[in-house]
């Protein structure tokens, strides 16, 4: 088993140093300039007691351990919003298992920070709204070319194509709202509909923050803002969530309501439909009897409800 890991952050935050530590690369640090440096790719194999265990047991010819392959990839700090992150390394991020967010949270003098201060929160955050709108720009793109498939498609792929656009205007909703669309409910179906875009905002992600050495000990006073900030934006999106999800009720109800007066107009023109059949029985049947032959006005026509 390989999993793909990709270590990614703004530049001079410590993203090439925590690649060395994990993957024993030497990878060169300092001058590595965040965005405009090369890829950096390594391996790290996992040790398991469990297989060392069976490997004594069974004496194979050779013990695999499990690896992760880990990426060094560097973000722009770009002057807008959504320029952050090139194409080349879209493609390298999408085609990731996990991402490893790494924030600056120590105070060095000697490395400059891009945005002047340190704060990672904001840092976070920033990053943050680089994978959204990537994901945003997709999910745009998609549903622009959506349409003219869904005129041209028919059966199963029609079904397949509208289950797609389905999913892709719920993650659009919450994209819009700045939401990553790991926080919104989507069944194994709905996965499956949007599996083939490697959404970033959907990956599973681990944020590490890069201390000083004085604060190792005392950690929680820099880690409390940013264990804080998920809560804080999920308790920002609740009430949001509530207005939809009682717009989903309501909408439900309506479509109920419109379903019963839908059934009920099914019902009376049923029954309209059988006594017009049982009238027109009896005039076929008096008419046959007194040799008349019926006309076509006579006999009854089967409607489709």
């Amino acid at each position: 088993m390989n999993l793909v890991s990709t270590i990614t952050g703004l530049p001079y935050v410590g993203k090439t140093t925590i690649f060395n530590l994990l993957t024993g690369g030497h990878a060169a640090t300092g001058a590595f300039a965040g965005a405009e440096g090369e890829t950096n790719v390594g391996v790290a194999k996992v040790p398991d007691e469990r297989v060392e265990k069976l490997s004594g047991l069974f004496k194979p010819k050779k013990t695999t351990y499990a690896e992760v392959t880990y990426r060094d990839i560097g973000l722009a700090h770009a002057a807008q919003q959504g320029q952050g992150i090139s194409t080349q390394k879209l493609g390298d991020l999408r085609s990731s298992d996990a991402l490893v967010h790494v924030v600056r949270a120590f105070r060095d003098p000697s490395v400059p920070h891009v945005d002047t201060t340190v704060d990672a929160v904001r840092d976070l955050a920033s990053l943050e709204l680089e994978l959204l709108f990537a994901d945003h720009a997709v999910v745009e793109r998609r549903l622009e070319r959506i349409e003219p498939e869904l005129r041209s498609a028919k059966g199963p792929e029609k079904e397949a194509r509208e289950r797609e656009k389905l999913v892709l205007q719920k993650a659009m909703a919450a994209l819009d709202t700045e939401t990553p669309l790991r926080d919104i409910a989507l069944d194994d179906e709905e996965r499956k509909a949007v599996r083939g875009y490697r959404f970033l905002t959907l990956q599973p992600q681990l944020v590490v923050a890069n201390i000083d050495e004085a604060d190792v000990a005392k950690p929680d006073a820099v880690l409390a803002p940013l264990r804080a900030a998920p809560r804080h934006h999920l308790e920002r999106l609740e009430p949001a969530r509530r207005r939809r999800r009682a717009r989903g009720e309501e909408e439900r109800s309506d479509s109920g309501r419109e379903r019963e007066r839908d059934g009920g107009t099914r019902k009376r023109a049923a029954r309209s439909r059988r006594g017009h059949a049982r009238s027109s029985a009896r005039s076929t049947a008096w008419a046959t009897a007194s040799g008349v032959r019926p006309s076509v006005a006579t006999r009854t026509c089967a409607a489709s409800a």
